[in-house]
Formats: C-alpha cells, structure tokens, sequence
C-alpha cells in the first residue's frame, strides 16, 4: 500500500478511465462529482472525509468509473 498526497483541486480519479485501484483517506476532504447521460454534471454529490473509501467499484467488477473525484484540500491516501 502506498501513501498518496493530493493539493485542492486535483482530481483523483476521473469518471469514464479505468480503474485497478482504491484509495482510503487518511486526511482532507474530497468530493464525488457525476455526469449524467445527458452531459450534465452534478458537482458536490457527496463529500468524503477521513475513513472514507472509493475506486472499489472499478478495482473488483473491471469497469470504467463511475465518478470523479476531486480534493477540496490537501489530503493524505493510502
């Protein structure tokens, strides 16, 4: 497992990319932002914080992802 650092506003993962990774956070604020099939984007669908997870979806079923993620501040993941 490694220790990843993200500053405000990187995104972490995007939606569409595959993905063969999850991410824990240990410190910080992200949020999950969705675009729909019409090309909208519903920015601030959820906040994650310490403890949360996500990328788990695309790790064991080998799909696309289905979110983007985007840091709010600097944050620490594993």
């Amino acid at each position: 497992m490694d220790i990843l650092f993200a500053t405000p506003e990187d995104n972490i993962v995007l939606q569409g990319e595959k993905g063969d990774e999850m991410f824990w956070i240990q410190g910080g604020e992200c949020v999950v932002n969705i675009q729909d099939r019409y090309g909208f984007t519903h920015s601030d669908h959820k906040f994650l914080i310490p403890g949360d997870h996500f990328g788990e979806l695309s790790m064991i079923f080998k799909c696309k992802r289905t979110s983007t993620v985007v840091s709010k501040n600097y944050i620490t993941m594993a």
